[in-house]
């Protein structure tokens, strides 16, 4: 994998984290006490900086991509 933005090949994968996780909560449910939440992954450049390929991924019950089917 090489970055997007400047071709380094020095790239990370890993995970949104913050203090208690970084989510994607859909639309409409972020208010309620059990929000439509998404583990969220993603790469990083070590030379530019740059994050991308963000991607939410399958957790518990939360079913994604070929794991729908």
């Amino acid at each position: 994998m090489t970055c997007p933005e400047c071709g380094s090949s020095h790239v990370l994968d890993g995970l949104l984290q913050g203090y208690s996780n970084a989510v994607f909560v859909e639309k409409s449910t972020e208010n309620k006490l059990r929000p439509n939440a998404y583990r969220t992954t993603c790469r990083a450049c070590l030379d530019c900086g740059r994050v991308f390929d963000l991607r939410i991924v399958s957790t518990g019950k939360r079913k994604v991509g070929k794991d729908r089917h």
